[in-house]
């Protein structure tokens, strides 16, 4: 079993520049009444694609600023099976408002499945557009092996930036002696493999919840252990991440694929009765050899 999860956030840091969820970033900065603002740069996603659909997505994208008070994202780690039926263990966002699961690209080539052609307009803050050209279909499933599913991932750049941004301490939480954290590294700064939408989300919810640090943090049971989520007030990380994800139905692409369908004239052959008379002829009296010459027949 591969452990893609387990190298050192430095290591994984590598090709994580900081960006935003959902490939944008809004950045407000309360320093002296000071306003800075990323620019929004939108790579192209990878193109090793066989076949296809089309669809839209449009991406409703908030922001990062200063905040005494931060939320902790619910993080897991889950195992996908590669190519050749290995489960790698890869860290993953649980996210109830995102209408498609996302695979990052650097991942997506470490488990080497085959992609598939799509064509879904991701569109953001700013009315930014970028393609995603490319999926695939993932098993995922715990550790034990109770919980399997099927997963289509859209493959992207990148998700997110590093979650949480900063790590922090945790040693003052006592923690119930029957919890399984789904992440039990949820609190140190590391990069997002994937992201499961909305239907995964509450698939794998379970009976089982607790609050602790005074009710400040929320352990919620899963199928792949406990996620946590809460403020964050006592460790502040210093930024806010929020997305979301939905998906368009119906998009230009369809309508004119619709149209030009319904409008397409197809081309009839036409053989005339001596054409017909012709060509039996010709079968009747002409036969091919091995050393492909044509024999005839003596009438």
């Amino acid at each position: 079993m591969q452990n893609f999860e387990s190298s050192q956030p430095d290591t994984r840091r590598q090709d994580d520049v900081i960006e935003p969820i959902c490939f944008q970033n809004s950045s407000i900065k309360n320093n002296q009444n000071k306003t800075d603002r990323n620019s929004f740069d939108f790579p192209s996603a990878q193109n090793n694609i066989v076949q296809g659909q089309v669809s839209g997505v449009n991406m409703s994208i908030s922001a990062s600023q200063k905040h005494k008070n931060d939320i902790i994202l619910s993080t897991c780690i889950i195992y996908v099976e590669n190519s050749v039926g290995e489960k790698v263990s890869l860290r993953v966002l649980a996210d109830s408002g995102s209408q498609v699961s996302l695979l990052r690209s650097s991942t997506a080539d470490f488990l080497n499945l085959r992609k598939l052609k799509t064509d879904m307009s991701v569109s953001g803050l700013g009315g930014s557009n970028v393609n995603i050209k490319s999926k695939i279909k993932g098993v995922i499933s715990n550790g034990s092996g109770s919980y399997k599913r099927v997963v289509d991932f859209h493959v992207v750049p990148k998700i997110t930036n590093m979650i949480p941004v900063n790590s922090f301490d945790i040693s003052h939480i006592v923690f119930p002696s029957n919890v399984h954290l789904a992440d039990p590294t949820f609190n140190t700064s590391n990069s997002i493999d994937a992201l499961l939408s909305a239907d995964i989300f509450f698939d794998i919810l379970k009976d089982g919840k607790y609050k602790l640090d005074n009710g400040n943090l929320i352990l919620q049971n899963t199928e792949f252990g406990y996620i946590i989520s809460g403020n964050t007030s006592r460790f502040s990380s210093g930024s806010l991440h929020c997305g979301l994800i939905t998906k368009d139905f119906e998009t230009l692409n369809d309508t004119l694929k619709s149209f030009w369908e319904i409008e397409e004239i197809v081309p009839t052959k036409f053989v005339s009765d001596e054409l017909k008379k012709c060509d039996e002829h010709f079968l009747k009296l002409w036969r091919g050899t091995l050393t492909e010459v044509f024999a005839s027949r003596c009438p």
